[in-house]
């Protein structure tokens, strides 16, 4: 999110909240890591945000995280950072658990919505221009400014704020001054939820001195003034102090009768924002550049942008440098960089193995100093570099734990993306259903390939889908590349209900019959005799349901037969087998076939060949001394493969 430039008074670091009595709006947020709604409901409310917040500031948004549906793990993020607080300011707005959801939100201490039909009050969704508008017209009885001082040291902070009455004040309820220490901006690299949200804009870190509030007093006169000084530690786990600002607002103590959590208005009367404030010293990585997301180079010249965020010019600066978790290495830069500036640093060339890896570059000692801001010195890359080429044919039925090998999994935007799961047997997933990231690509790439002296080759693989529903949907692409990934040419394309194989769901998918699967034949005829083809299914998250994707077959097909052609049908009876399975398999020509059977970490069990004539063909199973699970039958012969999924259950 851009910084934007508030047109605000300013005095000695503090911004004062308005001119005259206008009452700046505060609009309190709860969110969850874990919650998919809130990552849609989200980005809207930060566009408010920002657009409010220039002048005239009309909002100030302070975001709270909460274990809603469910605390994340991760220990780094946001809610494991603070468990208490933003717990316990939403439990001061509605004692009641069942009251508390994500995402919910209060304007100047009251709900929005209220009244709704469908029972939605107090949905953060509700907050609009014309919330704010409404809000915003109205005087105050208070003016409010705070801000804060850097120490020496760049770990604690000096807030100070200063309250003005603008006209004769009483209330019989308690009078709170609350103050927050916030980030404007955090950046994960990947998500620290379930729910796929990387970015995070206006997070309360730190409620000073605690989310109790300092208690004013109940009467006040026209014109008078109180001044409240905070000297507060700055908590360790804030990401990037370039990024700290200050919250503060008066707010009435308003009993909550029993149960009426919700209808109680406990309103803010005011409210300010401190800007961030600058470091002396903050050099760092702005971005890497030089290092291509895919490439069959082994060795590469990374270049950096190395930025000045600090108030000193930066005469030097230590460039630290190391692939995945290798030896660190630096390069020492000198020159001139005035606040703001950028300069380009071209590092040595480095080498690296086929497969994916991460390129991380980081400052230290700018000016021969400590940088007071280390949280945003570094910067990770990943990219990918495919191995050696290796003959066509291709099959993979997913049968073996992981991501098999020469398969490489892109995943640009962090987060959600495929894996391979035991699902009838085995196959690859990609958990649409919980990532609320909509637009999200990742990349499956399979091996290069060598198409020497073959023709006819198709793309064959197995699908299964389900819609969300006819707004959240998925589209699947898949790619060739013949100059190792510098450019790509789609030659599949579906989405919709195009691409689903069952009915809309609105709950998680898992297929769990060979029915709910369609195989799909793509020519890649107009490749045959290339002597290196990388091919690429990419994913565009639509935030609806779940995808997968089994067998994939890269074959040559010299006597113009599909696959599906080939075996135009396949029954296997009784299944689950006990004892002994019927296998029944009509096939378009007479040809030699090798039936194997593989378990679900890929173990070749049992194999045979037969000959099959055109027409029906059976093949009796021995299952007897087959250990319980889920099996793939394989069958294959010069014109095709077939796999078949048998359940074993003694």
């Amino acid at each position: 999110m851009k910084k934007l430039l508030l047109s605000a008074i300013a005095f000695a670091g503090f911004t004062l909240a308005n001119a005259q009595t206008q009452r700046i709006c505060l609009f309190e947020e709860w969110t969850g890591e874990n919650c998919p709604p809130c990552a849609s409901v989200n980005p809207g409310i930060t566009s408010l945000a920002v657009a409010n917040y220039a002048s005239p500031k009309k909002m100030i948004l302070l975001r709270y995280q909460v274990a809603i549906p469910s605390a994340p793990t991760s220990p780094t993020s946001l809610y494991q950072q603070n468990t208490t607080e933003p717990t316990a300011r939403q439990t001061y707005y509605y004692p009641t658990a069942g009251d508390r959801f994500a995402p919910q939100g209060r304007m100047n201490g009251h709900e929005l919505g209220r009244g709704d039909a469908n029972g939605n009050n107090g949905n953060a969704a509700f907050l609009s221009q014309d919330s704010i508008d409404l809000e915003y017209v109205a005087d105050a009885p208070f003016s409010l400014a705070t801000g804060f001082t850097w120490n020496a040291a760049f770990d604690s902070v000096t807030i100070t704020t200063v309250i003005t009455a603008a006209q004769n004040f009483t209330t019989a309820n308690p009078l709170k001054l609350q103050l927050a220490i916030t980030e404007e901006h955090i950046t994960y690299a990947s998500a620290p939820g379930t729910n796929g949200e990387t970015e995070f804009e206006y997070i309360m870190r730190k409620m000073v001195p605690s989310q109790s509030g300092q208690t004013l007093a109940g009467s006040w006169t026209n014109g008078q003034t109180q001044t409240i000084v905070n000297k507060v530690k700055l908590p360790t786990y804030i990401w990037n102090k370039g990024e700290v600002a200050i919250v503060g607002f008066i707010q009435e103590d308003v009993p909550i009768p029993t149960g009426q959590g919700p209808n109680t208005t406990r309103t803010i009367h005011q409210s300010a924002y401190g800007n961030p404030q600058p470091l002396a010293l903050d050099a760092n990585v702005e971005a890497i550049l030089g290092i291509s997301a895919s490439n069959c180079n082994t060795d590469f010249s990374p270049v950096i942008t190395l930025k000045n965020n600090g108030v000193s010019s930066l005469d030097s600066c230590r460039v630290n440098y190391k692939i995945d978790n290798g030896a660190v290495q630096t390069y020492y830069w000198n020159g001139s960089l005035t606040t703001g500036q950028t300069t380009l640093v071209t590092l040595p060339v480095l080498t690296a193995t086929a497969g994916t890896h991460t390129f991380t570059a980081f400052t230290s000692n700018p000016n021969g100093a400590l940088d007071n801001n280390a949280a945003n010195d570094s910067q990770n890359k990943t990219f990918i570099i495919f191995g050696a080429t290796q003959p066509a044919p291709l099959s993979q039925a997913f049968a073996t734990t992981g991501i098999p090998a020469g398969f490489n999994v892109g995943n640009p935007d962090g987060g959600y993306t495929w894996q391979r799961v035991t699902t009838m047997g085995g196959c690859l997933k990609y958990d649409a259903y919980n990532n609320g990231n909509e637009g999200d690509l990742d990349y499956l790439y399979l091996p290069r390939l060598d198409f020497s002296g073959l023709t006819a080759m198709e793309l064959r693989f197995d699908v299964s889908h389900r819609n969300y529903n006819a707004t959240y949907v998925e589209q699947l692409i898949v790619e060739v590349s013949t100059d190792c990934g510098a450019t790509w040419s789609n030659v599949y394309d579906k989405s919709g209900t195009t691409l689903a194989t069952n009915g809309a769901s609105t709950s998680s998918f898992t297929p769990t019959t060979a029915s709910q699967w369609r195989n799909e034949t793509v020519s890649l005829a107009s490749y045959s005799g290339n002597q290196d083809v990388l091919i690429a299914f990419k994913l565009v998250n639509g935030y609806g349901n779940n995808l997968y994707l089994d067998n994939i077959n890269v074959v040559s097909n010299p006597i113009g037969i599909k696959q599906h052609d080939v075996f135009t049908s396949v029954s296997v009876y009784p299944n689950p087998a006990s004892e002994m399975a019927i296998v029944s398999l009509n096939s378009a020509i007479a040809e030699d076939i090798t039936v194997s059977i593989y378990n679900t970490i890929g173990q070749l069990i049992s194999t045979q060949k037969a000959k099959f004539v055109q027409g029906e063909n059976k093949i009796e199973l021995n299952t007897a001394n087959f250990a319980n699970g889920i099996y793939n039958i394989e069958f294959q012969s010069k014109s095709g493969k077939l796999v078949q999924k048998l359940t074993v259950s003694h």
